[in-house]
């Protein structure tokens, strides 16, 4: 993108990047790593800077 001749760089992390939510995790052990893996690429993408706190209130939501 250009701005007054400079070229700006867009973020391609934080709240800028498009990531899905992971969905809610049903207890199937089988399901356990993938919700896990998710959560963290999702967590590490949209919530930077965020404390640890509300992090764990967020996946304690999509925990059935």
């Amino acid at each position: 993108m250009r701005k007054g001749g400079v070229v700006a760089e867009e973020s391609n992390t934080g709240p800028n990047i498009e990531v899905a939510k992971p969905p809610v995790f049903s207890r199937k052990a089988s399901k356990v790593m993938g919700f896990i893996t998710a959560y963290k690429l999702f967590l590490r993408m949209k919530m930077r800077g965020v404390a640890v706190e509300e992090k764990i209130q967020l996946v304690l939501l999509y925990v059935q």
